[in-house]
């Protein structure tokens, strides 16, 4: 994740890093990391962090109590989102600031995993108003001791506001494991969906010409199978079983993979596609 949070805070005025290579069928490629999983990564990072099954705590309140204060104020910034992560650290002597900064932005796959690799921090503190230099991004702002708030300059078109308060590193680590598992979990998503409407497109296909489904589909190679004479290339661990109904007039398939504890279903009686908690096909398909 090295330079992820200069990256998400320059905006135009500096060059992303590279999206990272996904071993994805180029169909399942086009799932967004972001498309599913819980709505707010928030709720969980706090109620991990105060041990609460219940609402989520005020942002301000998440790991202000265990912070460490440096001087006149707090040493150990966090800035938590459903999207992202941040952890801000520093130390400052005779008003110079040195410290380094860590990120998740589930918006950037590449950062989406937990690393010891920081973006170092430097800059001036006078008075409440602070400039820092984080990797390639310019910040200038404000600070209490109960809130950060920096900003990149306005170059006319965008200017990226972030708020932090005071947390702890185990509190930005809780959120970061948070949206890393959302991010796998919407991707093994999207691989099974996409590997499911494949299997299905060819199921269809063969009914069309033979005016029936065919009554198997048998694995030919590892992480491929056969759909009535058409072999489908699964993503990587990725597997599908067939049930026909008891008059063969219809088909089930399940998608699965050992990395995930989803199941999907496609029922072509049923409208094709089911939700994700439809672990199995539904009465009338002999197991």
């Amino acid at each position: 994740m090295l330079l992820v949070v200069g990256a998400m805070l320059c905006g135009s005025g500096c060059a992303a890093p590279g999206a990272a290579a996904r071993d994805a069928s180029s169909d399942s490629q086009n799932v967004s990391p972001n498309s599913s999983g819980p709505a707010s990564a928030t709720s969980s990072v706090a109620n991990a962090a105060t041990g609460s099954s219940s609402a989520a705590a005020p942002a301000s309140a998440v790991g202000s109590a265990t912070a460490s204060v440096v001087g006149s104020f707090p040493s150990s910034w966090v800035d938590l989102s459903a999207t992202r992560a941040l952890l801000l650290q520093w130390t400052v002597t005779d008003g110079v600031v040195t410290g380094t900064a860590d990120g998740v932005d589930v918006a950037t796959p590449a950062s989406a995993s937990l690393g010891s690799t920081a973006v170092n921090v430097a800059g001036h503190l006078t008075g409440d108003t602070i400039t820092l230099r984080v990797g390639p991004a310019d910040l200038s702002g404000t600070v209490s001791m109960s809130s950060l708030v920096l900003k990149t300059p306005d170059d006319g078109s965008t200017s990226t506001v972030l708020t932090f308060v005071p947390g702890t590193a185990a509190t930005y680590r809780a959120a970061a494991a948070a949206l890393q598992l959302r991010v796998k979990q919407a991707y093994l998503d999207g691989r099974l969906q996409s590997d499911l409407r494949v299997a299905a497109t060819d199921m269809e296909t063969y009914a069309t010409d033979n005016t029936t489904y065919p009554s198997s589909i048998a694995s030919t190679a590892p992480g491929v199978v056969d759909v009535g004479g058409s072999p489908v290339q699964l993503t990587g661990g990725d597997s599908i079983t067939l049930q026909l109904s008891k008059d063969g007039t219809a088909y089930c398939l399940v998608a699965s993979n050992a990395a995930s504890p989803r199941r999907w279903v496609y029922d072509s009686a049923n409208g094709g596609p089911q939700f994700s908690n439809e672990q199995t096909c539904p009465a009338g398909y002999p197991s």
